[in-house]
């Protein structure tokens, strides 16, 4: 009655499983698949192919998703491209500030960066609490350190800039 079945079918008893040949021949093409997914790691493994993961460990960013169009890629810190990020990365602690009480941050420095052609760009930058203008204090040392931030900033073309996120990097 099941045995042809184009249906895989499977019934397991206390001490007996039947399977009919649907069943029996989805199991051998699951166990070649998954010999053959074995033998792809094992291969990447033994040549130490990088993955997109394997990529983003290396900078402290955020992970970005894979899912995306296009590979991403680190950014060179150069002239030209801290023209480009500056204002993303100020428009980042802009949201920053505006979500969270304390201190004001202004942007310090651009420490790396990425980005992929779907207009994703991943941001590790500092930034320091703002100082406000006292005359009274004629101290001008800046006690307090700069603090990491990531960001991942949406810019594609003439389109305006969205800051999908901006958070402190927990440092251990």
């Amino acid at each position: 009655m099941y045995d042809n079945d184009p249906k895989p079918f499977i019934f397991f008893g206390i001490n007996f499983v039947y399977r009919n040949k649907a069943e029996i021949q989805r199991k051998k093409e699951f166990e070649a698949a998954s010999a053959a997914f074995k033998d792809r790691l094992a291969y990447y493994k033994e040549h130490k192919i990088r993955t997109p993961i394997d990529i983003a460990a290396e900078f402290p960013i955020l992970a970005p998703p894979l899912g995306n169009a296009g590979c991403t890629t680190p950014r060179r810190i150069d002239d030209n491209s801290r023209l480009r990020l500056t204002p993303l990365c100020n428009l980042a602690l802009d949201k920053y500030n505006a979500e969270n009480q304390g201190a004001n941050f202004v942007l310090a420095d651009i420490l790396k960066a990425a980005h992929n052609s779907a207009g994703n760009n991943y941001i590790t930058f500092l930034a320091a609490p703002e100082q406000e203008e006292d005359p009274s204090n004629n101290n001008n040392n800046n006690n307090s350190a700069a603090t990491t931030f990531k960001a991942r900033v949406w810019k594609r073309g003439s389109l305006p800039p969205k800051v999908f996120s901006c958070a402190v990097v927990k440092t251990a």
